[in-house]
């Protein structure tokens, strides 16, 4: 298994494959599901993309300082993610990854003061 995978950077193709997908998944969601879903996909895929390509090592380490934070991420992708591979309407794709989110970041918060004490 590739060393990047243990915590370092991985290699600049690998960063540059990500950009390439991520503009890609947001061009088939614009002209997939119109302007309204295909601007959030440009905002999230396109800072991911940013973030990959020229912060990594900082947004590594914004990730391990705040654990709980980046976990937020789940909302505008599971949207993404219900978006693309369902015909739902927008809001209703955003009413269920909200209450998934809210699920998932609940439980993991349980957990996490369950181990804390």
């Amino acid at each position: 298994m590739a060393s990047w995978f243990h915590g370092t950077k991985p290699p600049l193709w690998f960063r540059l494959g990500e950009a390439i997908v991520l503009i890609l998944l947001s061009v088939e969601l614009i002209s997939k599901r119109g302007p309204v879903v295909g601007a959030v996909a440009v905002v999230v895929y396109g800072a991911m993309a940013v973030i990959s390509l020229l912060a990594w090592d900082q947004m590594v380490a914004w990730c391990r300082s705040h654990p709980h934070l980046q976990d937020l991420i789940f909302y505008p992708l599971a949207f993404l993610a219900l978006a693309d591979f369902t015909d739902l309407a927008a809001y209703i794709c955003l009413l269920i990854a909200v209450a998934a989110g809210l699920v998932l970041d609940g439980s993991a918060y349980l957990l996490y003061l369950l181990h804390r004490s």
